[in-house]
């Protein structure tokens, strides 16, 4: 594995959950479709995306695994996206609880700018994701 220069590409420097939050703003709902097929790219193992519709499937649900932890968006179908956490033990939720979408970004992206850090597959995956080439 060669993380040589990792932190000298572009989208390390301006950090990743940066990156996803200006995604966010521009517009919340499109962002989340997009959002979750990147993560299902990149981790799928870790991606639990929920889709309804009849015709064209949209996305209402994305929760993403990070051990201990499960964080959700999800699109409640009117008014802003809603961001959870969820303390996980043994493979059952404990606790969940609200928290602002932009909190839940911030920690995926530090999660997700981690794992990067361990892994050049990841790294270029992410580059590519967030538009900076194959890293």
């Amino acid at each position: 594995m060669n993380t040589d220069g990792f932190e000298d590409q572009e989208w390390v420097r301006q950090g990743v959950a940066l990156a996803l939050a200006r995604e966010y703003e521009r517009d919340a709902r499109s962002f989340l479709g997009l959002f979750a097929e990147n993560l299902e790219r990149t981790f799928p193992d870790a991606t639990n995306v929920e889709r309804k519709g009849i015709f064209k499937k949209t996305v209402f649900r994305v929760t993403l695994d990070l051990g201990g932890t499960r964080l959700t968006i999800e699109d409640p179908g009117k008014g802003p996206l809603v961001g959870k956490r969820g303390q996980v033990v043994r493979g059952i939720t404990l606790k969940t609880e609200e928290a602002p979408v932009a909190e839940i970004l911030e920690q995926i992206g530090q999660e997700l700018q981690t794992r990067a850090s361990r892994n050049a597959e990841t790294q270029a995956a992410l580059g590519r994701w967030l538009g900076f080439g194959s890293g």
